[in-house]
């Protein structure tokens, strides 16, 4: 069913909005920022407008749930202390392939993360260590042999895609196959 903005005289009926739909609309009002659960503005006047109008009598003090100068992030706790430094993705991966060196998938988001940032001698060094530990690795074989490509190292790239190919073939992933195939043919 439609959702539609309410009217006067449809307000009491009931919108169903399928899932799909609302997580794309709570996404579009910014749900790192919680906008969509703060209290509009007027509803905090109001709140205050009465406290302000109460009498003040010594030793009675009425403290507000929700201060008004408190910001939303620290009514909601959504963000860090700023002490906390974020840390770039290749940190977060060069941490995960620290703690667990042979992981294939940690290994392989490190050395594409370095690849596309600029860095090929790091990416290099990673997939080189990620396909001597896991030959098994298929897509690594695709993306290390683009990377030799780009550098101008081409027969090191038919090395590496000759091998994949025989990897896929083990593997019966017919599509990395035929991908590799098509770079091979272009590299000549």
């Amino acid at each position: 069913m439609p959702v539609r903005r309410h009217r006067g005289r449809n307000i009491d009926q009931v919108h169903h909005v399928p899932a799909q739909q609302l997580s794309q609309r709570i996404r579009l009002r910014g749900q790192n920022h919680l906008r969509h659960l703060r209290t509009r503005r007027a509803h905090r006047l109001a709140g205050h407008l009465i406290l302000s109008t109460l009498p003040r009598f010594p030793g009675f003090h009425i403290r507000p749930v929700c201060p008004i100068s408190m910001s939303s992030a620290q009514r909601y706790n959504t963000r860090r202390a700023m002490s906390e430094q974020k840390k770039s993705r290749r940190q977060m991966l060069e941490e995960f392939v620290a703690k667990k060196p042979d992981d294939a998938f940690s290994r392989y988001g490190l050395a594409m993360e370095c690849m596309n940032s600029g860095d090929p001698r790091a990416a290099d060094e990673h997939f080189r260590a990620l396909l001597q530990t896991n030959a098994e690795y298929v897509p690594a074989y695709l993306m290390y042999a683009q990377l030799l490509v780009r550098e101008a190292r081409g027969d090191e790239a038919r090395q590496i895609l000759s091998s994949g190919i025989v990897a896929a073939e083990k593997k019966g992933d017919q599509h990395a196959r035929s991908e590799m195939e098509g770079l091979l043919s272009e590299i000549g």
